[in-house]
């Protein structure tokens, strides 16, 4: 009786099958646990096939709940002891294809739902990294660059590291660095953050600083499922200044 699942999918359509088959509209009268052989035995079974036909794609937080109770609601009141997985196929493609026409329904709507967290641990979250070392000056530039994917939440926790040193001869340079989000965005307008600063003639300052996007000004939470172009900007008000810029975007929990 071996198997190794391939996704929660399996473990969210044993649960519903065993809590219908089990316990569903029935009262639980014995407290030796083989008394259960039977209907989870067939909870296996059909939890196997219901994974070999959904395959390899993890379930969304919709698909979850909706393969747990769909399974559920599905045997409830229904008595079914076989322990043959291929016994299960008419009903499992019958219950996947209630499940995606959900799906697609949301697709149509333009939601994406978030991935499911079995509770396990922490979901799986985007992060990223960039770096750049060009100079800048009151064109404004974009001084780093991080592309990434949020996968959960689409809160950006942002850490900033700049290596500022003016142009030789420059008197005290005034500037600003900014977060912005898009592939070539150096206008501080509508910034989630912008961060003032002062470089003394000939000597290198090193201005640093972490934002949480959705709680700058204006907040800003990234669309899950959508690749997003995060910078670090710099501008000054006169003169020039060189020097090396970190960026790294990683993704909360919440």
């Amino acid at each position: 009786m071996s198997y190794t699942p391939l996704t929660d999918a399996f473990y969210l359509a044993m649960s519903g099958d065993t809590a219908a088959q089990g316990a569903g509209g029935r009262p639980i009268t014995s407290a030796i646990q083989t008394t259960y052989a039977r209907e989870i035995n067939a909870a296996f079974a059909f939890a196997q096939e219901f994974d070999t036909q959904w395959g390899d794609a993890p379930p969304d937080l919709y698909q979850a709940f909706a393969i747990a109770q769909c399974s559920e609601s599905y045997w409830r009141n229904r008595d079914d002891g076989s322990d043959v997985p291929d016994h299960y196929a008419a009903s499992v493609a019958e219950i996947i294809a209630l499940i995606l026409e959900g799906s697609a329904v949301l697709t149509a709507a333009g939601i994406t739902p978030p991935a499911f967290n079995t509770g396990g641990g922490e979901p799986t979250l985007a992060s990223g990294w960039g770096s750049g070392g060009d100079p800048y000056d009151t064109a404004g530039e974009v001084l780093a660059t991080v592309t990434l994917t949020p996968t959960s939440t689409g809160l950006l926790h942002c850490e900033v590291s700049v290596n500022n040193l003016p142009n030789a001869g420059d008197a005290e340079v005034g500037g600003f660095l900014f977060i912005s989000i898009g592939a070539d965005n150096t206008d501080p307008t509508g910034s989630p953050l912008e961060m003032g600063f002062d470089a003394p003639s000939g000597q290198a300052t090193f201005p640093s600083f972490s934002v949480d996007l959705d709680r700058g000004s204006p907040p800003f939470t990234a669309p899950v499922g959508e690749s997003i172009v995060v910078n670090i900007c710099g501008k000054t008000s006169t003169g020039t200044l060189g020097g090396f810029y970190t960026l790294s975007v990683q993704e909360r929990s919440e």
